[in-house]
């Protein structure tokens, strides 16, 4: 499956290329770091691990990414995400790897969870996503990344928060004049259609089996819910 998805990305990330080999071939060693990207309190904070290539001074392309698990479970650097991220770093691009928080943790998030609780956290997450990118930006000397090439990604519960992100969600924590270079969902879905217009499209890259039974890949209910659940939603999928 992790092939899959490196292939995927790469056909959308080829744009960006200056040269063939680069960015297309595993050219770099790749060094790992973590930061804290977002403190609550003393105690709550969120971290992010970011891959960069070694021996690369110029600005390079971000590709920020974000896990699944339903927005109560997984984590930023379970192992194929650290393979994925690695293996687009060895190309030369830097990945960033997010946690963020996860509101629906022991609560769940199935067809018992309230529609306002879902978009809730389809919300926190999508907020996180925005300082992750917004600290990123304000440390430049530290990440050295292109802000006009930053590429935002997703699995399943992660691919919903990018996607609202970028067109659901008004922008109140990034600076005014950024957009987003790309986004790329992988199993994910919306909301509405309704703010998708002219000024909010960028390129789009969006991929979903036909037998998920959680995310629809068409127009369903979240979780194919019963009119009469509590967490009847309808989604637009990928």
């Amino acid at each position: 499956m992790k092939y899959t998805i490196v292939i995927f990305v790469l056909f959308f990330m080829i744009q960006f290329t200056t040269a063939q080999t680069e960015y297309l071939d595993s050219l770099y060693t790749v060094k790992k770091t973590t930061h804290t990207y977002k403190k609550f309190n003393r105690k709550d904070s969120l971290e992010l691990d970011f891959y960069r290539p070694i021996g690369i001074e110029k600005e390079i392309p971000l590709l920020l990414y974000v896990h699944g698990g339903g927005f109560s479970g997984g984590q930023r650097d379970d192992t194929n995400t650290k393979e994925f991220a690695y293996a687009m770093a060895q190309k030369g691009y830097a990945v960033a790897s997010i946690s963020y928080r996860l509101i629906r943790k022991k609560l769940g998030f199935g067809c018992d969870t309230k529609t306002k609780n879902k978009i809730e956290a389809f919300d926190t997450a999508a907020e996180d996503i925005s300082y992750a990118i917004k600290y990123i930006l304000k440390n430049k000397s530290t990440f050295n990344v292109d802000e006009n090439k930053v590429i935002i990604s997703g699995t399943s519960a992660g691919a919903e928060a990018v996607l609202h992100l970028t067109y659901v969600n008004d922008n109140k924590i990034l600076p005014k004049k950024f957009k987003l270079a790309g986004v790329i969902g992988m199993a994910g879905a919306i909301i509405s259609l309704d703010q998708i217009d002219a000024e909010k499209a960028i390129p789009t890259q969006l991929f979903h089996g036909t037998n998920d039974n959680l995310v629809p890949y068409h127009i369903a209910a979240h979780h194919y819910c019963n009119p009469n659940d509590k967490g009847y939603m309808i989604l637009y999928g990928s």
